[in-house]
């Protein structure tokens, strides 16, 4: 289903459409994924994907979500002040 790449799967999301990502998960990651994204959903305005399936392939499952352009929070963190760091960690606790 997905084409052989030479980029690791451990870790991230890769790209495997123009409007759809997929990431590598065990079970419980993907109902925390879930968990996360109606959290940041229903507390603030920031775009967040929209999960189209999950995939189980052996003991490995997928996660298939929409792409949405832009830098994740893992990457913006650390270019955010104290200030704005404790205000998206109270927005999201």
């Amino acid at each position: 289903m997905f084409k052989r790449s030479k980029i690791p799967m451990r870790f991230g999301e890769k790209r495997i459409f123009s409007n759809a990502v997929v990431k590598r998960a065990i079970d419980f990651e993907i109902e925390d994924e879930r968990s996360a994204i109606d959290l940041v959903t229903e507390r603030t305005t920031i775009p967040t994907p929209k999960i189209l399936r999950t995939i189980s392939h052996g003991a490995v499952r997928y996660i298939v979500m929409d792409y949405i352009e832009g830098r994740n929070l893992s990457q913006a963190w650390p270019e955010l002040s104290e200030q704005e760091q404790s205000s998206v960690a109270w927005t999201l606790q």
